[in-house]
């Protein structure tokens, strides 16, 4: 949709996104997509709790983020380990 498209033009990668960036989004957009719609009952529901949804996908998204930047640390160690012991 148009969020998607707008952070393409702006230069995001989707594929370094984490997962929870990714629902975000896709929540974010889906909400903007009900604008001026008659609702389902799950439609009403996301829209009664999107705050809350969006809260919740916006912390496991630092979460996440935290986590590839802890794990790639931990590569880097690794690497830093295997070509101190092959110089020695």
């Amino acid at each position: 949709g148009q969020i998607a498209a707008a952070r393409q033009s702006a230069g995001i990668a989707t594929d370094r996104m984490t997962e929870a960036h990714k629902q975000l989004l896709a929540l974010q957009q889906r909400i903007s997509d009900l604008d001026g719609k008659k609702l389902t009952a799950d439609e009403k529901s996301v829209l009664a709790r999107k705050d809350e949804l969006i809260q919740a996908l916006t912390l496991l998204d630092v979460k996440q983020q935290e986590l590839q930047k802890q794990t790639a640390l931990n590569d880097l160690k690794k690497k830093t380990i295997q070509l101190t012991s092959q110089l020695a």
